[in-house]
């Protein structure tokens, strides 16, 4: 609970504390997380259009992402993996739907990467991660 002195002392503060907040929880790698999110099933863009959408240079965007110690490629395959892992276990979608959601030109490539992701196939991961009722 607050007292008036909390509340006026917050009320003083408040810009300062939500801008600095804002600045905290930022970072590029967040930002491409989003943004291939939201692009998963219309394609994910390349890593140029990655960096025009967020007004920079292809360069400027992979020297930054390796300051945050990731790149662009490993952000790709770690959106794409949490959602696979989503769908394989909420849906009993089929494997090639999956793949096609996730932007993959086709259902081999995107069962190739989740071997390498997973160590076992996306129906083997089915099998064993979903429960029956």
């Amino acid at each position: 609970q607050q007292n008036d002195a909390s509340l006026k002392l917050f009320m003083k503060r408040c810009p300062q504390e939500i801008f600095q907040r804002y600045e905290a929880d930022y970072s590029l790698t967040s930002e491409i997380k989003r943004l291939v999110r939201k692009n998963l099933k219309g394609g994910v863009p390349s890593i140029e259009q990655a960096a025009a959408m967020l007004h920079m240079t292809k360069r400027t965007l992979m020297r930054k992402l390796k300051a945050e110690g990731t790149s662009y490629q490993q952000l790709k395959d770690v959106v794409r993996r949490d959602k696979a892992v989503s769908l394989l276990t909420k849906y009993s979608l089929p494997i090639n739907q999956i793949s096609e959601s996730l932007g993959f030109s086709e259902p081999a490539v995107f069962t190739r990467a989740f071997l390498n992701w997973m160590g076992e196939s996306p129906s083997q991961y089915r099998d064993k991660n979903t429960k029956t009722p």
